[in-house]
């Protein structure tokens, strides 16, 4: 097999055309974050579920103040790209639900939510969820609350993180 003699005059070009298109300031105000994190890039779902400006699109915090629907739109879709991620395994959006529904950020606030959260990360590795944190937590909690919490918190880890058995 030869060669191409022409490659890297073509290669020439065509990095020609990158430099071009990454000098175009449009391009950095086009929703790239959100088109990636549609197109099922996980790391741009996250990240689109942590950044509301980038993921908006807002230069300031009083650009966002403004742009009320599209930060409920944010919400709206953030919050489904983390179940998604958690219910596909991915320990970094466990966490981040555990931390909407601990805070109220996003969906109203949630302690027996936040504490099955917690119960699942520890249950993976206690690197994820110190028994400290999660004795903090379980305080706060009612024993009914705590036992609702062990119930969903063994939902959530039946689908984030079982391999399905045969015959399921």
């Amino acid at each position: 097999m030869r060669p191409d003699p022409d490659f890297l005059s073509k290669l020439e070009v065509r990095l020609g055309e990158c430099v071009a298109l990454s000098q175009d300031p449009a391009l950095y105000r086009a929703p790239w974050l959100a088109r990636a994190a549609e197109q099922g890039s996980v790391e741009a779902q996250l990240l689109y579920a942590i950044d509301v400006r980038t993921a908006v699109g807002a230069s300031s915090a009083a650009e966002l103040a403004e742009r009320e629907e599209d930060v409920l739109a944010w919400r709206e879709t953030s919050l489904r790209y983390l179940h998604a991620l958690a219910d596909g395994g991915n320990v970094e959006a466990l966490s981040g639900l555990q931390s909407v529904h601990e805070s109220g950020y996003r969906t109203v606030k949630d302690p027996v939510a936040a504490y099955a959260y917690g119960q699942v990360l520890q249950r993976l590795s206690p690197t994820f969820w110190s028994d400290a944190l999660l004795a903090q937590s379980r305080q706060a909690l009612s024993l009914d609350q705590q036992r609702m919490a062990a119930e969903q918190a063994e939902a959530i880890y039946r689908r984030c993180c079982m391999l399905p058995r045969s015959g399921d």
